[in-house]
């Protein structure tokens, strides 16, 4: 049992220690950015917003919202995020849309195979349990990704 542990933990591992030595940049950082990349702003006492990036100035960041389409019922104009430089507190590099549905497809088929496998049906269940695990992490994985890129402004 103990060396079915062994990987996983090192997989974690692994993937935490970049995250913790993300180094912290500038706002030129933030204006040197390719038009169409996906990031995330944490504006002062708000939540993340996941956008794609627009451009900045030296007092305002612009970026269109995270969708690859956007839903009918919001209208075109009010797709596009304006950001005070003074109230922002973060700007991170994102994965796209594809990339956040992957790893949330992978991390669901994970656990729902674990799940199934669990079961009373083992194989089979592993099977559905893991399509079914699939299927939900490809849609939570989408809107609420899992894994961040590294951090290029902080104040």
């Amino acid at each position: 049992m103990r060396h079915k542990l062994v990987l996983p933990i090192a997989f974690f591992i692994v993937s935490i220690v970049p995250a913790a030595h993300a180094r912290t940049g500038h706002w030129r950082d933030v204006m040197r950015l390719r038009a169409g990349t996906p990031i995330s702003v944490k504006p002062a006492n708000e939540s993340r917003v996941l956008c794609i990036f627009v451009r900045a100035t030296k007092n305002e960041l612009s970026c269109d919202r995270f969708w690859s389409s956007p839903p009918p019922y919001v209208p075109p104009i009010e797709s596009r995020y304006r950001f005070d430089r003074r109230i922002v507190r973060e700007v991170r590099l994102e994965h796209s849309d594809r990339a956040n549905a992957a790893i949330g497809m992978g991390v669901g088929a994970g656990i729902g195979a674990g799940l199934g496998e669990a079961s009373s049906a083992r194989g089979l269940g592993a099977v559905i349990f893991g399509a079914l695990g699939a299927y939900i992490g490809k849609e939570v994985g989408r809107d609420a990704p899992l894994f961040h890129r590294k951090v290029i402004y902080k104040r």
